[in-house]
């Protein structure tokens, strides 16, 4: 990119809300605020099996355990509702996609309450600090 072209919409506003999304003003706060807009779209799940964020949690094994359960059953129920698609005609693939995305968009949203309710309070507290400001696209 050519210097003093202008960025397009959406990246502007990811790099406006980065300055401001560290708390600490950190030298890396671009980066730490892509980390922390990456942990707010693949969700809560993902953040507390991530190993870096399990470390800075200090997890015990047992958390841990049940954090790589909640996974791969989540990750089981997507594979099953996909596979539904797998027979069926183009049409009625089409027609089935929306409700089984709906589907999948409940179960991963009842994952990411469950991985949250497998820490404690003080854990809480820290992993909403990794995930920063929620960050909207246009805010």
């Amino acid at each position: 990119m050519a210097s003093g072209q202008l960025l397009p919409a959406d990246h502007r506003a990811i790099i406006v809300w980065s300055r401001d999304a560290h708390p600490t003003g950190c030298r890396s706060t671009r980066f730490v605020s892509r980390y922390q807009i990456r942990l707010q779209l693949r969700g809560d799940l993902y953040g507390v099996n991530n190993k870096w964020i399990a470390g800075q949690l200090k997890l015990t094994d047992e958390v841990k355990k049940k954090a790589a359960e909640l996974d791969k059953a989540t990750q089981e129920k997507i594979f099953e509702a996909y596979s539904t698609l797998r027979d069926l005609q183009d049409e009625e693939r089409r027609k089935k996609y929306g409700e089984i995305r709906e589907k999948i968009g409940k179960n991963r949203a009842e994952a990411n309450e469950k991985a949250l309710g497998i820490l404690n309070d003080e854990q809480k507290e820290q992993y909403a600090k990794f995930k920063g400001k929620e960050f909207k696209i246009g805010d």
